[in-house]
């Protein structure tokens, strides 16, 4: 019975205390067509720490995987490093808990 306890309090403890991924969104400046969106994806989808990524011409979403942390830098010349494109501009978006 005490270890039934013991492990309740320990997934409510896990659950108040969670915290939620961050996620971004990118104004990228030169992606125009569907073949940027590709290799932008290509570039930045698999690197470390992007759970869930989203591209679209000239925007990009990104989630961190769960206890990452986005490295700007590294998106931005990661985005750079993949043709005419930069990141133009972006910003933290707020999620619901």
């Amino acid at each position: 019975m005490r270890t039934i306890f013991i492990g309740l309090l320990t997934l409510i403890s896990l659950q108040v205390f969670a915290v939620e991924p961050e996620v971004y969104q990118y104004n990228i400046k030169g992606m125009k067509c569907a073949d940027c969106v590709e290799s932008v994806k290509k570039s930045v989808c698999g690197m470390n720490g992007v759970g869930k990524c989203d591209v679209t011409v000239g925007k990009m979403t990104l989630q961190a995987a769960d206890g990452a942390r986005l490295d700007q830098k590294a998106i931005a010349k990661a985005v750079k490093d993949t043709g005419h494109y930069s990141v133009k501009s972006f910003e933290k978006v707020e999620t619901k808990n």
